[in-house]
Formats: C-alpha cells, structure tokens, sequence
C-alpha cells in the first residue's frame, strides 16, 4: 500500500470504500471544504487507529505502547505524505489557511554580553501549543558559525530541564509511553556551524514552554580600523542543493550534510514571532559610537564600570519591537582611541587559565604583481538588490586594478562562464573596457548555486609566472555543499589565495569565513551601500598585499618541564604538559590590519607576557604583550570556551579534506578526527558535528524516535528582497526560484506602526553644483526631487518626505557620484588625460590647462594626473579609503616614466584647486 493510499484512508470515515472512490476523493477535494481543525483531529485519530491495527508496518497489530524501529520510520514517512498532499492539493484559499494555523513560537529575545571581541550570546524563545492535541514543535534558527552553543534549557510550569552533551546517536532507544505525562522530550542540535536545531516533544495543548539557548562567539574588526563589527544572525537564506555529481568528490556520500538538511527548513514571507535584540557593550577605553547599519536602535551610553577601572559600557536595544527576522542584526562599535595590542586572562576556580592575544597588525610591504580572478554569483538567490551591489563592486575592482595584473572574471550558477576564454588576459586599456561593459549587463539569471565546478576549473589553469594568482568570491553563500566547497579550497590553498565578499541581508558566514580561512584569506561583508566601496577596496589591499606567514606564540613564564630519561624518543626536550590549543600550524597569515585573536589554555600557572613571530618577503617581524590585571576577565569562562571553539572548527576543516583522500587514508583520518571532536566537545560541554544537548534521562524529541504527537515545523522567514515564485513545487523546495520581494521592509514598532527603514543607504540623492564653483559642499537642491530620484536610483521608497535642506549625507552623496566620475577617466595605465570632461569635473577651465602645460613644457598626462591626484586630496579627503588605490597607481605612472617637474606641477595644482 503507497503512502497516499494511507493518507487518504485517514480522512475516510468508512473502512469499507474501495480504492476507486479514494481515488476519486483524491482527484477532488482531499483537502475539500473541511475546516481544517476537524480534518487535523481525524487525521490524527485515524493514525491511532492505523497503528493499534497493524495497517502500517503489514505485520501483526502494533499498540502505541511498541512504536518502534522500521514501523517509526514507515509512520514518519506517511505523516510527511500527507502534509506535503494537504499543501499540495489545497486551493489558494485553503494553503492561506493553511498557513494560518498557529505557529508554536510565540517570541524570540536576544541578549548579547560583548566584551571587546568575546561575546556571550543567550536566545530566548517562548512557544506555547494552541492547537488541541500534543505536539512536537522543531524549529531551525540561525547562530555565529565562529561560536557554538555552550548552553541550553527549557522552563515548563516552573520546573527548569538543562540540557547535557552527549555524543550524537547515543542517547537511549525510548518508546512514547515510557514519558511521565509531567516531562517533555528535549533536544538540541548542530546540524552546520550556522544552524541549531530545536526539538521539543510532548507539548500538551495550552502547555508553554521556554527555552534559553547559549552560544559563545567572536567579533571581528572592520577593515582597516579598531571598529567592533558584531553581528547577531536572525535568518536563513535558502540554500540550493546540488544537481550534478561532484567531479572533485570520491563519492556521493560525503557531501555536506547540508544538502540533506536544506529541505526540512520551511519558509514564510511573513514574520514568525516578535524579536527584540539587546547588545552589552564593555570596552577597555571610551567608546564613541554605537551604530547599526541594519536596524534602528537606541543606545545609552553608561560610562565607566565602576568594578572595571579604564573599562567603559554602552547598551544598544531595537527601537521598539520588531516582528521581522528577515536580516541579519549587526553592530558597530567604535571606540575613541585605537586599541592597542594586548592580553586578556581568565582563571576558573580549579586553576586552569585561559588567555587570548588580541591586536590588529599595522604594516606595509611591498605589493605583489597578481592574477585576480572575480569569481562572481549570478544565481537568482542574487536577484534584486543583491545584483546590483555585485554590479558596483566588480566595476568598483576593475577601475581600481593595477597597471601590470592579469585579471578575468567568472560568472556561475546551475553552469559557469568565463569572460576571457582560455585565461586570464593583461589590464589595459580594451580588456578593462569589455570587462565594464560585462559587469553593467551581467543579471542574475544562470538558476542555483554550483560553486565547486568553476572553482575547479579555475584551479587546473595554468598559473602566469611572475604573477600570484589570486581568487575573490562574490556571493551571498546561498549553497549546500559547503564542506565540499571548504575542502576543495584547502587542497588548493597552495595554487594561490582565495578571498571572500559576502552581500545579501543574511549571508552565509559559515561558508564565506570558511572558504577564506582554508584559502589563507580575509572575508568582508558589505552590510549596506555606504560600506561597498570600503569593503571591496579592503579586500583587494589584501589581495595586493604579502601575507605575514609560519606564525609562532612563545608564552613567557611557563615553564617546560625536560624529559630526563635517556632515550631516542624525546631525551633532554621539552614536554608539553600544558594543555595549549595554539600551534604555529594553526595560525592563519596575517594581514595589514585585520584582527587577530591567538588563544591558550594553561593547567597550572598562567603566563606573564607572550611574543608573536611572523615572516615576511623582508624577514621576520615580532611584537610582544604583558598580561596586566587590567585585562583579567575573572571566571567567565568565555575565553575556555572560545579557545575550545576554535580548536574543534580547526578540526572540521581538517575533515572538510578527508572527503579528497583515497579510501584507505579517508577512513582512519575520519576517525582520529571524530574521536578528537568528540574528547573536547564532551569535556568542555559545547555542541559540534557530533554532540548534542539532551535531556538529563537521556531521551531523545527527535519526530522519528517520537510518534505519540504531531510534529510542528517553525517556518523561518525569508531573508529581505528574497521571495519564492511557486511554480508548483512546495516553498521549502523552490530554493532555486527566488526574486526580488516587491513590499518595502518594515521594522514594526511596538505600538504597532510600521517604519520604513532603508537598506541601501540613502533613498535621495542632491543635485549638482555649478561647474564654475566646484564647490562640493555648496549644494542648492531643487524643489521636490524626490519623486524622480526614486525612479532614477530605483531604491527602496519611504513614506517620509525628507526637509527641503541639505544634510551631510546629500554632500557625502554627490562627492561619491563625483569620485566615480572622476575615477572612470583613468587610463588601464594609471594616468589621467587632459580633455573637456575632465576639465569639466574638477571645475577647471580647459583652456588655461592647457595653457600651464605648454608653458611650461610639461607633459600633458601627468599634469592631468596631478591635477587628479591633488583634487583627491584636497576636494574627496573623507573618500581616501575609496580613491586611495586609483592614486597610487596614478603615483606609480608618474615614478616609471621619470617625468621632471612634478613638484612644479604639484604647487600649480594646489594653487588651482584652492
């Protein structure tokens, strides 16, 4: 008997009909004019029935009391028939009632605890059964992929169930009935580093229950500067799994485990539950600002900590209550003065100590010639806004290029495609110009996400001496298999390094941070337009840039004890009898200005200092820090965990190769690393690949050990700008067929008004200035432009008629527009010609150009270059970050062709733009 047989016998009322009239029901109206309360009663009902029968399994009569093995698994599979024929079979104004039934959570709270760059993070989540019968409620929600969850629990009628860490898998077998009516089933598990997953069994009809989930994590740096960025995910993209066989791949079965997961997540375009955020901020040293480019908040700035000499706290809350979980929440915060390298310590009660070495290194080398390929998503999880922003930053890098690189750009999708057949081509002045004229018509139109094929093709191309061969992603990381992904970067991390730029409102860390972590680079998010311009040029530094690398941390006073016995293996050398999480093999290189966090764990005494070595192309460089009691952070516990963490996602890196070893070296690799999870996540109580928390008897919600209640899906709301187009298929499903979501974002209120918040930085642009002027500040705006602004920027509306005045934003607005101007005169070479558009935008007279250089025999480029250079100076100062690679290519057009006269030209040009 198939599954839809069975499923249409649970909404007969006569065990006598013959299969042509179910077949004709199901034809009809299986879902029918039935209020659907009453059809999920007989539904379940019927299944009682069903079971105490025998019907399911075809053996002999089953009480509910024997629900076990193969027969759970038969039931499991009839329950998803028949939800997924319901959905399927309903008409548009059933599914709409379908997908009002109650949904069991009823909120969400996010508390974070940052202190510097540590966060301790507790998620709250109250859900409370409205229905009229058991049931069993899983819910998937986002988490930091670089934290884990250290802590989790549930509340129900004043008892409080703490959830312990087991191995996966091991929990005892336990039949329903073996439950006291006063217990509830409690799970939680990782299912990928950014995903957690809760299930709660046994939820009596009215019963609530609330469950406290905790998680220990790291904040980075913004590029370039001491900025805390700190992020809180509160959404899933939808993922699209993979269609092809993997060519890299020895087999099927060790793709990410995410391929599997990905279709048990139901999506909404509707919110799921209230969310309200609220960050604690502790900084050694005065904070400046709060800011978030994501949501509106509210900060109160409390000043200096009283038990905390020198440390400072600041609170950011939602402005009102949200219901959207549509994107992700971050944080910047910004402190007065840059943060100087130092150590923080705990010590916990039994002795052991843990210390984090934090700085941000400041350096510079000598940049390295490269070949950058720009490996570009043009799958329609891009579609809308996210398009757009790819649009702007690949223009952005190739205008910004430096003269003697090869570059080339690869589109991908369902299939890939390069630009330049046959590899990559040398910059000048024809290749820059098809690559523009490419990035103004690529669209997202090449279906689902398939990473793996053109990252190995570009790999097995033939590297260009002379040149590191450098690879820069562009995604928002809406795909499955990123083990695979992961994997196949680290095995050819030795070919060239690969960075990373996630855009979208919930990109995928765990993917993004992974690949540029396994290809020894740096990973940048764009959060909105304002910070496009920075993040992009940061990652091209980086990819310009030497990497320091075979880093080493010596830890001062922590003594070694010396092996004594006289004997070949280890005679008169140190044992390491401190229990360190630090080797120099598991440092990432370290590049200009990106944060670095190095841990130990010490048993007994705790070190006093350390000294950090890198190489570098001009030899090795060091920095030394002293533990102060300042920075002693009393027993958190944080920075064990942490330390933890991070060794556990070392290992899961090593794993993500294995799946690229023949079978004989796979399978004791596998092993050796599995054991080593498991030692570490068990003893230090954190959730991994292979832990869980359970309850304290051991027993297990999972819906296939536990059939005696319904099992009640959380949807998940999908990021912002993403709907799904149905084309028949179930929502969950359709993860390749995503657009751009027509309605304005809205952040509800509490007193339920909605605001209409912006994500794409301004939503009115100022006009421009007179040509004789050039003043950039002097902005005269002309009545009620807004309504054409909108159509020409084609950028969210807002209901909010702005001042007729003009704000710093109009002035940062027009100097942007007018640096892209300018920027777009520059020969592939680095010089500047000197012709009436140029004249033009730095408000200068042609004729008297022309007239200074005839004069004085200068030569017409580099003094249409200088002038360049000085107006970026002088006119853009607060774009640096943006003009700064255009002028130090322009710098080294001049140095190469030894042009005379260039401290002549540049007091001129000063004088000039006065």
């Amino acid at each position: 008997m198939d599954h839809v047989e069975i499923s249409e016998s649970f909404s007969s009322s006569t065990e006598d009909e013959d299969m042509e009239e179910d077949d004709d029901d199901e034809e009809g109206s299986s879902c029918g004019s039935l209020e659907i309360e009453s059809q999920d009663e007989m539904f379940i009902k019927s299944f009682q029935n069903v079971v105490e029968s025998g019907l399911i399994y075809g053996g002999p009569p089953l009480g509910r009391n024997n629900i076990n093995g193969k027969c759970k698994k038969r039931v499991n599979e009839i329950i998803e028939t028949y939800e997924e024929n319901k959905r399927r079979n309903a008409s548009d104004d059933e599914r709409s009632l379908l997908h009002r039934l109650p949904v069991p959570l009823k909120s969400v709270k996010i508390e974070a605890a940052l202190v510097h760059v540590v966060a301790q993070v507790q998620v709250t989540q109250i859900y409370r059964n409205e229905e009229n019968f058991p049931i069993q409620v899983v819910y998937f929600f986002p988490v930091d992929s670089n934290g884990a969850v250290t802590h989790f629990q549930a509340e129900i009628e004043g008892r409080v169930v703490k959830g312990i860490v087991k191995a996966k898998g091991k929990e005892e077998n336990t039949q329903c009935s073996s439950t006291k009516d006063d217990e509830i089933d409690l799970v939680g598990e990782e299912e990928t580093p950014d995903i957690f997953k809760v299930s709660i069994g046994r939820l009596k009809p009215g019963q609530e229950v609330k469950v406290v989930v905790g998680y220990v994590t790291e904040a980075k740096n913004d590029a370039d500067t001491h900025t805390v960025r700190f992020f809180l995910p509160t959404a899933i993209t939808p993922r699209c799994l993979p269609t092809a066989k993997i060519p890299c791949c020895n087999s099927f079965s060790q793709r990410s485990k995410g391929s599997i997961i990905m279709p048990e997540l139901q999506m909404t375009e509707e919110s799921v539950a209230p969310l309200s955020i609220k960050v604690i901020a502790s900084m050694q040293g005065k904070i400046k600002s709060v800011e978030s480019p994501s949501h509106k908040i509210v900060v109160e700035h409390k000043g200096e900590i009283l038990q905390k000499p020198m440390w400072y706290k600041s609170i950011a809350t939602l402005e009102g209550l949200t219901t959207e979980m549509d994107r992700d929440f971050v944080l910047f915060i910004k402190p007065e003065e840059s943060i100087k390298a130092r150590l923080y310590a705990e010590t916990l009660p039994n002795g052991s100590s843990a210390v984090m070495s934090y700085f941000v290194p400041s350096f510079k080398l000598d940049e390295q010639k490269m070949e950058l390929i720009i490996v570009v998503d043009r799958s329609e999880s891009m579609s809308g806004r996210n398009i757009e922003i790819v649009k702007k930053v690949l223009k952005l890098l190739l205008q910004s290029l430096p003269a003697d690189c090869y570059f080339n750009v690869v589109g991908f999708g369902n299939h890939h495609h390069f630009m330049f057949k046959g590899g990559s081509k040398r910059c000048n002045d024809q290749t820059l110009k098809d690559a523009i004229n490419y990035a103004n018509k690529i669209q997202s139109d090449m279906g689902g996400t398939e990473l793996v094929a053109p990252l190995q093709n570009i790999y097995n191309e033939s590297m260009i001496s002379g040149y590191f061969r450098q690879v820069l992603i562009i995604s928002d990381g809406a795909v499955c298999d990123a083990n695979t992904i992961i994997g196949l970067v680290r095995m050819n991390a030795h070919i060239g390094r690969t960075l990373t730029l996630g855009v979208g409102s919930a990109p995928s860390h765990h993917l993004l941070e992974g690949i540029a972590k396994a290809g020894n680079g740096t990973c940048a998010f764009i959060d909105s337009d304002a910070n496009i311009h920075k993040q992009t040029l940061a990652q091209l530094k980086n990819a310009l840039q030497p990497s320091l690398t075979n880093i080493k941390i010596e830890w001062e006073g922590v003594q070694q004890p010396i092996f004594q016995e006289k004997t070949l293996d280890g005679y008169n050398k140190n044992i390491n009898s401190q229990n360190t999480l630090t080797s120099h093999d598991k440092i990432s290189p370290i590049f200009d200005g990106t944060q670095v966090l190095i841990f130990g764990v010490f048993e007994a005494e705790k070190p006093l200092g350390a000294k950090i070595m890198a190489d570098s192309p001009d030899g090795t460089l060091t920095l030394g820090m002293k533990l102060s009691a300042e920075n002693d952070l009393g027993a958190t516990k944080m920075l064990h965990r942490l330390a933890v963490i991070k060794s556990v996602r070392e290992l899961e890196l090593e794993e993500c190769v294995t799946q690229f070893l023949s079978r004989p070296r796979r399978e004791p690799e596998l092993t050796r690393i599995k054991e080593a999870i498991l030692r570490v996540a068990i003893a230090d109580g954190i959730s991994s690949k292979y832990t869980s928390f359970t309850s304290p008897d051991g027993k297990s919600s999972n819906y296939e050990d536990n059939m005696c209640n319904r099992m009640h899906k959380v949807p998940l709301q999908y990021p912002f700008a993403y709907s799904v187009m149905k084309d028949g298929r179930d929502n969950q499903k359709c993860c390749a067929k995503i657009g751009m979501r027509q309605e304005r974002p809205k952040l509800l209120l509490a007193h339920g008004s909605a605001q209409h918040f912006p994500l794409n930085g301004t939503s009115k642009r100022p006009r421009k200035t007179s040509a004789s002027t050039g003043k950039v500040g002097k902005i005269k705006r002309k009545p009620s432009p807004l309504k054409k602004v909108r159509r020409e920027r084609n950028t969210i509306h807002t209901d909010i008629e702005p001042m007729d005045t003009t704000t710093m934003e109009d002035v940062n607005v027009y100097g942007l527009d007018l640096l892209q101007r300018i920027i777009s005169c520059q020969n592939s070479e680095g010089y500047f010609s000197l012709n009436p558009v140029f004249a033009s935008l730095i408000s200068l007279e042609l004729a008297l150009l022309k007239q200074d250089a005839e004069s004085n025999e200068w030569d017409a480029r580099a003094w249409a270059t200088t002038l360049a250079i000085i107006f970026f100076k002088t006119k853009l100062a607060p774009f640096e970050s943006i003009w700064e690679c255009v002028a130090i290519k322009s710098q080294k057009w001049i140095l190469q062709n030894q042009l005379n006269s260039t401290d002549a030209m540049n007091s001129r040009a000063e004088e000039l733009l006065k």
